[in-house]
């Protein structure tokens, strides 16, 4: 196993490129994941209110 030298400018570089790959990668994951308004059910197919609130107004 042969140990080679790398220069401390070598590895800032790839660990800084490592850490900018890790960075985009979490945006790219927050920006791609649905919204809790996506992920809600909030159909009326049936004829029931969908919300507590839509309940409380139909009582009114």
């Amino acid at each position: 196993m042969a140990s080679e030298k790398v220069s401390r400018r070598k590895y800032i570089a790839v660990a800084g490129a490592a850490a900018a790959a890790a960075v985009i990668g979490g945006a790219a994951y927050y920006l791609t994941r649905p919204t809790s308004s996506d992920t809600h059910a909030n159909t009326k197919t049936d004829g029931y209110p969908s919300s507590h609130t839509d309940a409380y107004a139909k009582t009114r």
